[in-house]
């Protein structure tokens, strides 16, 4: 077995006990068959998105809560950080970024 299915089983039984855990009077067979429906369900979601990033020609737009703040590269080994940061958060909130 590759580890690759042994990283895809357990995860799918760690989901399937936390199934059982928040529902204790449901049967296991039931939380495992849900287990693998949601697996199922989030590869499709996967493979669809990453063909319509395919088709956009590999550039996706992500989210602005995932882009990384200018705050960090404004203050990374500079002298007098503080003020630095002060600009760069002052800018941030200014930007929206």
């Amino acid at each position: 077995m590759s580890p690759a299915r042994r990283t895809q089983l357990h995860h799918i039984m760690s989901m399937a006990w936390a199934f059982r855990r928040s529902e204790p009077g449901r049967p296991f067979a039931d939380c495992l068959r849900g287990a693998w429906r949601t697996a199922k369900a989030s590869a499709r979601e996967a493979a669809r998105f990453m063909a319509k990033a395919k088709a956009a020609g590999g550039r996706v737009r992500l989210s602005p809560s995932l882009i990384a703040s200018p705050i960090r590269r404004a203050t990374l080994g500079q002298r007098y950080g503080r003020t630095r940061d002060y600009q760069a958060a002052y800018l941030t909130a200014r930007i929206g970024a």
